[in-house]
């Protein structure tokens, strides 16, 4: 799972790509945790740009519950990861919004790096 996690370079730019594509719940709670990890690392006051996709992934109260925690978490560090989430549709979307309301809704990863870059 580690390797669906990494920092991508998009025009001269990083961005910590999250590919959570087709997991289940508890695939995906674990990538919440590594990537929240990952984020942590980067420091007090780091402003990051971060891309999940979570196109065909399983969303459930529990990755609701998991993606309000990281919020907190990083907002208590002083991390601002500004982000756009990819395979958000219908409920997902709802579910997304309630999270975070900073969050951009891309249609595909391109639009979503070109979104990332210009923030």
């Amino acid at each position: 799972m580690a390797n669906r996690i990494e920092w991508i370079e998009y025009k001269g730019q990083k961005i910590l790509f999250c590919d959570f594509s087709n997991y289940d719940e508890n695939q995906y709670l674990e990538g919440v945790d590594l990537m929240e990890k990952e984020l942590l690392k980067q420091g007090e006051g780091s402003k990051l740009k971060l891309l999940i996709d979570v196109l065909n992934s399983h969303m459930t109260q529990k990755t609701s519950d998991r993606g309000k925690k990281t919020v907190e978490i990083l907002t208590k560090a002083d991390i601002v990861a500004v982000t756009a989430m990819v395979g958000i549709t219908g409920v997902k979307r709802i579910i997304a919004s309630a999270i975070s309301k900073d969050v951009f809704f891309a249609k595909d990863k391109e639009s979503a790096k070109e979104w990332l870059i210009k923030q």
